[in-house]
């Protein structure tokens, strides 16, 4: 069974993943699990969009400080990530990179049926569902 993520993002760097300009996602780390390859996140657009847009399937996931994975991120051609992007990571702590894969926008889910139906809160980084969530039955709808 795929693990479904919902990650909060700005709106404008989720259209950059949704027009495929932007080919990796970087993350700090949370107290819970990590990404993983494989794994469909659905985007959450933040304020003033507030709803779920699109989806991607994650490719490969690196993990380091951010010069690390800046480094990382060199060896690949147009990878869409600008000085913006670098600034969100701190210096020392560990991050993510995720590589976007197959992004695919999806029948907008506003915050307010989210809310209403779900009792969805937006997280501030990233929540991976657990299957029985009625959520996660929902947004499995998507996946193709």
């Amino acid at each position: 069974m795929n693990r479904i993520i919902v990650m909060s993002i700005k709106p404008k760097f989720g259209y950059r993943i949704l027009s495929g300009r932007k080919k990796f996602e970087l993350r700090k780390y949370c107290n819970q699990d990590r990404i993983r390859t494989g794994d469909m996140v659905f985007l959450y657009f933040s304020y003033p969009v507030r709803a779920i847009l699109c989806m991607f399937r994650a490719g490969r996931v690196y993990e380091g400080t951010r010069d690390e994975l800046r480094s990382i991120a060199e060896k690949f051609r147009d990878n869409g990530l600008g000085d913006e992007d670098w600034t969100y990571l701190d210096a020392k702590r560990p991050g993510m990179m995720i590589e976007v894969r197959s992004p695919v926008r999806i029948r907008r889910i506003t915050l307010e049926k989210l809310r209403e139906v779900f009792s969805f809160e937006p997280p501030v980084s990233y929540k991976i569902l657990n299957p029985d969530d009625p959520l996660y039955k929902y947004l499995a709808r998507h996946i193709h």
